[in-house]
């Protein structure tokens, strides 16, 4: 966890070192008499008395700038362990404080985006794959309803969001089953970066992709029928193959197969 080292060190340093120099320059093209000796040695001490002070001030405000940045990183592992731990949580409301904490993490430390999406990830792939996740379809009678799951949903939305880093992958939901409770069926996805991001079998159907960035999106399987505001030039640029179902009016690369 890491907040990025301010500069202003270097010119605090730079201003001690001017005063020192000009202990010994200035007093001699103040008082160039040999007979003004005495005067000199006076200015030059009275110069010295000054650098010192300067020193031991750049000295505290370089020590007070160490202790903000230790306390704001600080600051930021423990907002970091609470966010973590409240996604292991069972209360669904506390789950979504944790994600939106993690959100938070990455916008305000950059150095911090990459773990906050392993771990959103992560949250994503074993809670899409969770056995009590699924409720069993009954022997006899109607099948349960299908509860989307909020949580689920509202990680991707938070990946989908993050502002771009370079080197810093969008998301990895390889192995997810996004489908079902985890499905992303008429999901709010307007805008979103899915660039590169594995949704292979995803349920996108009815989803808001108006302007999403699509490019190298992994969707082979994936169902996005009745998807809202998805354009061809989305569709050329993603990789599906031929069970790839697209709304009425848009059609398959000639690269899926």
């Amino acid at each position: 966890m890491g907040i990025q080292p301010a500069h202003g060190g270097t010119w605090r340093t730079v201003g001690v070192v001017g005063a020192v120099v000009a202990v010994w320059l200035v007093p001699p093209v103040v008082y160039r008499p040999a007979d003004q000796a005495e005067a000199r040695a006076a200015l030059q001490a009275g110069l010295l008395t000054a650098a010192a002070a300067m020193v031991a001030v750049a000295g505290a405000l370089v020590a007070l700038a160490e202790t903000r940045r230790a306390n704001e990183n600080t600051h930021v592992r423990e907002l970091y362990t609470r966010a973590v731990d409240q996604l292991g949580n069972t209360n669904i409301t506390i789950r979504l404080g944790g994600i939106y904490a993690l959100e938070r993490i990455a916008t305000d430390s950059p150095p911090d985006q990459r773990t906050v999406v392993e771990v959103l990830s992560a949250f994503v792939r074993e809670r899409s794959t969770d056995p009590d996740l699924r409720i069993p379809t009954p022997a006899e009678g109607d099948p349960p309803p299908v509860r989307p799951a909020a949580d689920i949903r509202a990680t991707v939305q938070v990946l989908a969001r993050l502002p771009h880093r370079n080197g810093v992958p969008r998301a990895d939901f390889t192995g997810a089953d996004l489908t079902g409770p985890a499905s992303l069926n008429h999901l709010n996805l307007t805008g979103a970066n899915l660039s590169g991001v594995d949704l292979v079998r995803a349920n996108l159907s009815g989803a808001q992709l108006g302007g999403a960035n699509l490019t190298d999106a992994r969707l082979s399987g994936a169902n996005l029928t009745s998807a809202r505001e998805l354009v061809q030039g989305q569709v050329d640029v993603a990789v599906g193959d031929g069970e790839t179902r697209l709304p009425p009016g848009l059609t398959r690369p000639g690269s899926w197969t």
